[in-house]
C-alpha cells in the first residue's frame, strides 16, 4: 500500500526542509501532500503569481525520491479576492456574509469564486501538471465542511431556476408541496427563498419540501464546483484527480456518488479510532468506482493506526495518507506534535507506519448495502428542535447516518461482513442479501430493481419506512407498487416503536424473502439477523 503524509513547505523554515523530507522518506512514506491552504502565497494579488516555494518543494521532494499529491488551494481564498469581489463570500441564513479569517469562505455558485478558483487551478496545472514526481491532484480540501449552504442572491436565483426546471409551473409546485396548508403557496418562482429559521420563540422549521430541495441543490452546487476544477486541470495533466470528502459526522449534504462520478478516484478523510466506522467509508468509497480507493487524511496520533491500515488493505485501499507530518506551532491548527514534534523527534506512530507490512488479507464475505443521500436529507429535514433545560436544541441532522453506520453497518462488521454498495442490482439475486435501512424516499427504478432482486431469490433486509415518500419529501397517498406487491393490496401500517419486536414482518416474494425490521431495532438485534443469514 502506498503511504503519504501532509506536509506544508510554506509553513516550515526553508532550513528545515531537507531534514523533514529525509525523515518522511526514512519513514517508509512514498509521497508528500501539500498546497491546499497556500492560495495567498501562490497568488499574493490578482494575476500576480509566486511559485518559488512550490517549485523548490517539488525539486527537493524529487531529490529525496518522493512523489507529490498536489492540492488546489481553493479552500482558502486570499484577502484580496474577498475585498475586491465580495460576492465570492458565502452568506449565512441570517443574511450576513461570512467574514475572512477561516477557511472555505467561498460561495460555490458565485461568478467570482468560480472564475478565480478555475484560474488558480489552471495556472497550477500548467506549471506542475507534467512534473515527473507529480502523483495525483486533490481538488480543494474537504469540500462542503465548514460552509455547506449559501443564501446569497446568486444561490437564491440558481435555486429558483432549479425548482422551475423540476416542477415546470408554480401551480405544480404548490400542488405537490400542499402549499394551501398554512397558506404556503407561491405566485411565482422568484418568491421562493432558500430555507431559513423564522425567528419565532417556538422554532418553526421551513417547509420540509423546501428544505429537502435545498439539500439537493447545495449538493449539486458543490459537485459542479469540483467538476469545474477537474475540467481546468485535465488538459494539462494526466495524473489522477480526486478530492478528499469528509466523513458524514460533518453532515453529508454532498452526494458521493455524484461527486466521484467524474473524478478518477474516490477518496476521503476520517478521524476516528473505530474500526467499523472507517471500515464503512472504505467499503463505500471502493464501491463507488469499483476500484481501489484512497484515504487522504487520518490522524497521526491514533493508537490503532496499524489496525486501520489492516482494514484499509482488506477493503481495497491503495493509498493511506496521514495528517500531518510536522506540528503547527501557530495558526488555526496549532498543536505540539504531528508525526514528529517541534524538536524533530519521531512519534511512536512514525515507526508503526514505517514498519507496517501487508497482511495479505483474505477476501471478505460481503452483504449488499444501499446508501441513499436523498433519504438521509429527508430524515435530517423531519427532525424537530427539542426543549432541553430552558434552551431550544437544534435538531439532530445525522439520524440516517447514525442508524446506518453505528447500528446496522457496525452489526454487520462485527459479524464478519464487509459491504458492497452497488448502484445496479441486476447482477444479483439468489444467494445474495441486500441491506436497505431507512430508504424512505421512493425511487421508481430502485423500487423496481429491488423487487426484481427479491423475485430472483434475493434476501431483502429493510425497515418499516421503506418507500413512503416521493421525490419532493412528501408522503405518498396510498401504497407504492413495491409495498403492494410485498405486503398485499390492503397494505397494513406496520406497528413500529417501543414495545414491538425488532423483526416486524417476514414476507415470501417470488423466490426470495423480505424482512421488515423496526426502526427501533438495536445493533444487537441486527447482529442476530446477520448471524442467522
Amino acid at each position: 500500500m502506498l503511504k503519504s503524509v501532509a506536509m506544508y513547505p510554506e509553513y516550515l523554515p526553508r532550513a528545515m526542509w531537507r531534514d523533514m523530507f529525509r525523515k518522511v522518506k526514512a519513514g517508509g512514506i512514498n509521497m508528500v501532500r501539500f498546497a491546499e491552504f497556500a492560495w495567498a502565497l501562490m497568488e499574493p494579488d490578482e494575476s500576480e503569481y509566486n511559485w518559488e516555494v512550490f517549485d523548490a518543494a517539488f525539486d527537493m521532494a524529487a531529490e529525496e525520491g518522493l512523489q507529490v499529491v498536489l492540492c488546489t488551494p481553493t479552500a482558502t481564498p486570499p484577502i484580496w479576492l474577498c475585498e475586491k469581489y465580495p460576492d465570492a463570500l458565502p452568506v449565512n441564513e441570517n443574511g450576513e456574509p461570512v467574514v475572512f479569517g477561516g477557511r472555505q469562505h467561498r460561495c460555490y455558485n458565485s461568478v467570482s469564486s468560480r472564475k478565480y478558483s478555475r484560474i488558480i487551478a489552471e495556472e497550477m496545472a500548467k506549471r506542475y501538471g507534467k512534473r515527473p514526481n507529480l502523483f495525483a491532484w486533490q481538488i480543494d480540501n474537504e469540500l462542503a465542511a465548514e460552509h455547506k449552504y449559501c443564501f446569497c442572491p446568486t444561490c437564491r436565483k440558481k435555486f429558483q431556476d432549479m425548482l422551475e426546471a423540476k416542477y415546470g409551473t408554480i401551480e405544480n409546485l404548490n400542488a405537490r408541496w400542499l402549499g394551501n396548508f398554512w397558506s404556503q403557496s407561491y405566485q411565482r418562482f422568484d418568491q421562493i427563498m432558500p430555507p431559513r429559521e423564522n425567528g419565532a420563540f417556538l422554532p418553526v422549521k421551513p417547509h420540509p419540501s423546501l428544505m429537502y430541495e435545498f439539500h439537493r441543490f447545495s449538493s449539486d452546487s458543490v459537485v459542479e464546483y469540483a467538476n469545474m476544477q477537474y475540467d481546468a486541470i485535465r488538459p494539462y495533466s494526466e495524473a489522477p484527480i480526486t478530492t478528499n470528502q469528509d466523513d458524514f459526522s460533518m453532515g453529508d449534504n454532498t452526494d458521493w456518488f455524484k461527486m466521484f462520478d467524474k473524478l478518477d478516484v474516490a477518496a476521503f478523510d476520517i478521524y476516528s479510532p473505530r474500526a467499523y466506522e472507517y471500515g464503512f467509508y472504505f467499503d463505500l468509497a471502493y464501491s463507488i468506482k469499483h476500484k481501489p480507493c484512497w484515504i487522504l487524511e487520518y490522524g497521526t496520533g491514533f493508537d490503532g493506526l496499524a489496525d486501520m491500515m489492516d482494514v484499509a488493505e482488506a477493503k481495497g485501499c491503495e493509498l493511506t495518507g496521514l495528517f500531518a507530518f510536522h506540528p503547527f506551532t501557530a495558526g488555526q491548527e496549532q498543536g505540539p506534535s504531528g508525526f514528529v514534534d517541534a524538536y524533530g523527534k519521531e512519534s511512536a506512530n512514525y515507526f508503526k507506519f514505517r514498519d507496517w507490512t501487508s497482511k495479505n488479507p483474505k477476501p471478505e464475505k460481503k452483504l449488499l448495502f444501499h446508501y441513499d443521500f436523498e433519504s438521509s436529507w429527508a430524515y435530517a429535514v423531519q427532525e424537530h428542535h427539542t426543549w432541553e433545560e430552558g434552551f431550544w436544541k437544534r435538531q439532530n441532522r445525522l439520524v440516517y447516518q447514525k442508524y446506518m453506520i453505528y447500528t446496522v453497518y457496525k452489526a454487520a462488521f462485527d459479524t464478519g461482513y464487509a459491504a458492497d454498495f452497488p448502484q445496479d442490482l441486476t447482477a444479483f439475486g439468489a444467494g445474495d442479501t441486500l441491506v436497505l435501512p431507512m430508504q424512505i424516499i421512493y425511487k421508481e427504478k430502485l423500487a423496481a430493481d429491488v423487487l426484481a432482486f427479491v423475485q430472483r431469490g434475493g434476501r431483502l433486509l429493510t425497515t418499516s419506512d421503506i418507500f413512503l415518500k416521493d421525490d419532493t419529501n412528501a408522503y405518498i397517498w396510498g401504497p407504492t407498487d413495491f409495498r403492494k406487491v410485498v405486503m398485499g393490496d390492503t397494505v397494513e401500517i406496520i406497528a413500529d416503536g417501543e414495545g414491538y419486536p425488532a423483526v416486524l414482518r417476514e414476507y415470501a416474494v417470488g423466490e426470495g424473502r423480505v424482512t421488515i425490521m423496526s426502526l427501533k431495532a438495536s445493533e444487537a438485534d441486527w447482529k442476530v439477523v446477520f448471524e442467522n443469514l
